[in-house]
C-alpha cells in the first residue's frame, strides 16, 4: 500500500537538500517521545519539493512523498491503527573517497524534530456476509409447516385468518353442539 503525503516545511534559506548528500522529510511515529519510539515508518525515496517563497532567512517549500506501507511490517496489531505523531527529519552525509593518502572517511548526521503534527493511520476492514437463502436441512421445519409469528408472539395475520374473524377482532366461536333427543 502506498500512502501519499504532502507537507509544507519552512527552513533556513542556506539549508540545502539535494537528495544525494542531504535530505529532509517526515516520518510518522508511535511512542511517548522520539527517544522512546514504539514504531515508525518512513519513505523509501527523497521527497519532491518545490520552493514556494523565500525571505532573507527562510525558505518555504511544498513537498510530496510516498510512504510504501506494508501492514505486516508496520502495523503489528489493531492497536497500531489510530493517531500517529509526525516528526521532521534531516540527514546529511560527507565522504572523502580519495584514497591517495590511504585514508577514506564517511560521516553521517541525522536530526529529527518531533511534535510537528499528527496523522491518522487506519487499518483496512472488509465485511463479508452470505445472505443467500438456504434449504431447510433434515429434521428442520418444512416451508409448508413453518409458522410465522407476529411481533406480539401470536401467529401472524393472513388473509384466511382475517376473513374468519369478527369485526371486533376476536375469532367467532363455534356453535355449541346440538343434543339429539331420544325418542
Amino acid at each position: 500500500m502506498k500512502v501519499p503525503i504532502t507537507y509544507t516545511p519552512i527552513h533556513p534559506v542556506d539549508l540545502v537538500t539535494d537528495g544525494e548528500t542531504s535530505a529532509a522529510g517526515i516520518t510518522p511515529y508511535r511512542g511517548t517521545s522520539l527517544s522512546k519510539l514504539r514504531n515508525e515508518m518512513g519513505p523509501d525515496d527523497a521527497p519532491s519539493c518545490t520552493t514556494t517563497s523565500t525571505t532573507a532567512t527562510t525558505a518555504t517549500q511544498s513537498c510530496a512523498e510516498v510512504i510504501a506501507l506494508a501492514p505486516q511490517d508496520y502495523l503489528y496489531d489493531a492497536a497500531e491503527a489510530g493517531t500517529w505523531k509526525v516528526a521532521g527529519v534531516y540527514g546529511r552525509t560527507t565522504s572523502d573517497n580519495d584514497d591517495s593518502g590511504d585514508h577514506l572517511s564517511f560521516n553521517y548526521g541525522y536530526d529529527m524534530w518531533g511534535g510537528l503534527g499528527t496523522t491518522q493511520v487506519k487499518r483496512a476492514a472488509k465485511l463479508t456476509t452470505d445472505a443467500t437463502p438456504s434449504r431447510c436441512g433434515r429434521g428442520g421445519p418444512s416451508p409448508s409447516r413453518a409458522r410465522s409469528l407476529a411481533p406480539t408472539g401470536r401467529p401472524a395475520s393472513t388473509p384466511a385468518t382475517r376473513a374468519s374473524r369478527s369485526p371486533s377482532g376476536s375469532r367467532p366461536r363455534a356453535p355449541p353442539p346440538t343434543r339429539r333427543s331420544r325418542r
